[in-house]
């Protein structure tokens, strides 16, 4: 993919996303959806990280945008991001471009199985609604979804700067996993 195929379609994929998010966020918001589960310490910690790496997560997403219009329609300007131009290769740009393809199926079907088991849970009785930790499996993977496109555009268009973007993408979630699932002392 060239890099003129990638001024055409990375701005059309971030709107997919950025489409996708918004409407899950007021689908959320219009349909609540009720889990069981003891609220706990435990709990707490979690749902606290969750919320601080999803934050991280939308700040990083609108950074990425920022990248991706740049490297679109402000290509002057894309050049004091500090382009890799060795790794502006088809191969390259075919791989970055398949990741995110890849990242978005994933973020959709991620979506999807979370509706589905919440509408199923409705029309269903209370014993059905979804646990904590399948919440969370849930955002994780969309969570992850997110990591992985921002790392597809980091490859497709290769920059220091969506270098630096997706590594610390890969710091936040790896401290969010650590925090979460590993005791410390």
């Amino acid at each position: 993919m060239t890099s003129e195929d990638l001024r055409l379609w990375l701005p059309v994929i971030i709107a997919v996303y950025l489409i996708i998010i918004l409407l899950w966020g007021i689908y959320r918001k219009a349909r609540p959806m009720m889990v069981k589960g003891e609220v706990d310490k435990a709990f707490l910690k979690k749902w606290y990280w969750i919320l601080i790496v999803n934050k991280a997560f939308r700040i990083l997403l609108m950074i990425t945008t920022f990248i991706i219009l740049n490297f679109t329609y402000f290509p002057d300007f894309y050049g004091k991001l500090y382009p890799i131009h060795s790794l502006d290769r088809l191969d390259i740009n075919m791989l970055g471009f398949a990741i995110l393809l890849m990242s978005l199926s994933w973020m959709v079907i991620t979506q999807l199985h979370l509706s589905r088991k919440i509408e199923r849970c409705k029309k269903q009785n209370l014993d059905s609604i979804p646990t904590i930790k399948e919440v969370f499996r849930f955002e994780e993977n969309f969570l992850l979804s997110i990591l992985i496109m921002i790392s597809g555009v980091f490859v497709s268009i290769s920059s220091l700067f969506a270098l630096t973007i997706t590594l610390l993408g890969i710091i936040i979630y790896l401290f969010y996993y650590i925090s979460t699932y590993y005791k410390v002392g």
